[in-house]
């Protein structure tokens, strides 16, 4: 057993050592074929190097020739100066290098230049080209209208059949070779100048027919106003006088019976003076009734006479409130009667003094509008708008009028857009707001 071990263990050293000998026989084997390698690379570099060397010395024989051609150096006379030591080596290689580099920059200079010429005669080309074409595409577009229009004139007038045959004519024309002035005859000229101007006198003719119409129109819509204005006013001075008559008939009939009841007393006081015994229809308690009677009979007749008095000084008209007017506020409600006379056609209007401008020197108006119609001739409700005019309309561009609604905080001025856009519908609103306000008192009324 012993011996067998030992065995084993020789073998095992030499399989050992076998092993390790192969090993450094393998990395032998590797450290030369790096080597080999190593030795190609440096053989390949060291071409590599000489190759270049012969490019750079092929490259600089070529500048040189090419700065001596440049330069106009002849071979033997750069020679001549190179054996003479005018020119050193490295003068030399300088000199050559810098005529080099001025003749590659001249070069690329030119290049550039020419480009730029070249870019810039195509713009112009460009430009040229087509305001040419928009002229030529603008003429024909001239010439198709005029044809155009010339064609419809004579459709117009002489029917499709003369505008064909004078097409056909033109064609033969122009392929007879005729020039575009002597397309058109003379005759036909003057025919077409003797037409315009009759189609110009029939226009006139339509025109003032029409103008004169709207003035009849115009006219008829004034007069109409004013008969109803008249009508209204009249209307209302009747009904004005009914009530009056009504009113001075029942003042006379409570006279009257103040006069009768004066007479009894003063029968009734001859009686007692007298001794004789009262009449029998006039008791104490009679008595007293008809001094109570007599009192309030007196205060009538006096507020009676007071009554007819005040008739007497009637409110003032608008046209008495216009001839108060100083003659800055009649030329101030005139400009303002000009200025609304547009706005809210369908309404009635007038311009009258406000309340405290009377006898002043103010330039505050009032005016009202209302819309009568056939069912209501004096119309209800009446919508008064506020007017203050600056002092120096006269003068001014645009006058500075400031104006506002009826119980309305705004203030417009005339000479701002939103002022001057007056909207009948303020007017609308505000007479929908008086009815339905009359409405709810007489319906609170008769609960």
């Amino acid at each position: 057993e012993e011996q067998q071990e030992e065995d084993a263990e020789k073998k095992g050293e030499e399989e050992e050592e076998a092993e390790k000998k192969g090993e450094a026989q393998e990395e032998e084997a590797k450290k030369e074929e790096v080597e080999k390698q190593e030795a190609g690379v440096e053989e390949q570099q060291e071409e590599a190097q000489q190759e270049a060397t012969m490019q750079e010395d092929a490259g600089s024989q070529e500048k040189q020739e090419h700065v001596e051609a440049d330069s106009g150096m002849a071979q033997p006379e750069l020679q001549a100066m190179r054996s003479s030591g005018q020119l050193g080596e490295d003068d030399a290689a300088k000199k050559i290098q810098a005529l080099g580099r001025g003749r590659k920059v001249r070069k690329e200079k030119k290049k550039e230049q020419d480009a730029a010429v070249k870019i810039q005669a195509l713009g112009r080309g460009n430009k040229v080209r087509t305001e040419k074409r928009k002229k030529e595409q603008a003429a024909v577009k001239i010439q198709a209208l005029a044809r155009g229009k010339r064609t419809r004139s004579i459709i117009k007038t002489y029917g499709p059949a003369a505008a064909r045959a004078a097409f056909l004519d033109r064609q033969a024309r122009i392929e007879g070779g005729m020039k575009p002035s002597d397309l058109v005859e003379k005759s036909s000229k003057d025919k077409i100048k003797q037409l315009a101007d009759e189609k110009v006198v029939e226009q006139a003719k339509t025109y003032s027919q029409a103008a004169s119409k709207e003035e009849m129109v115009a006219a008829t819509k004034m007069q109409s106003l004013y008969r109803g204005f008249r009508d209204r006013k009249a209307i209302h001075q009747k009904r004005e006088q009914v009530e009056e008559r009504e009113r001075l008939k029942a003042e006379e009939e409570k006279l009257e019976v103040t006069q009768e009841t004066e007479k009894k007393l003063n029968k009734q006081a001859v009686f007692e003076r007298g001794g004789s015994l009262t009449s029998s229809y006039l008791t104490p308690t009679k008595v007293s009734r008809v001094d109570d009677k007599q009192a309030r009979g007196l205060q009538s007749r006096a507020n009676l006479l007071a009554m007819r008095g005040e008739r007497k000084q009637h409110t003032p008209t608008l046209v008495d409130k216009k001839a108060n007017m100083s003659a800055l506020q009649k030329k101030a409600c005139v400009m303002l009667e000009d200025l609304i006379r547009k706005w809210a056609t369908s309404y009635a209007r007038s311009v009258e003094l406000a309340d405290g401008a009377l006898g002043t020197d103010k330039l505050e108006f009032v005016a009202l509008f209302s819309k009568p119609s056939k069912e209501e001739p004096i119309a209800w409700p009446v919508v008064r708008v506020y007017f203050t005019v600056a002092e120096d309309f006269e003068t001014a561009l645009v006058p500075n009028v400031r104006y506002n609604l009826e119980n309305e905080r705004m203030i417009f001025h005339y000479n701002t857009d939103l002022g001057r856009r007056f909207k009948e519908s303020w007017l609308d609103r505000i007479v929908m707001d008086k009815r339905a306000i009359r409405a709810d008192m007489a319906l609170r009324n008769k609960r």
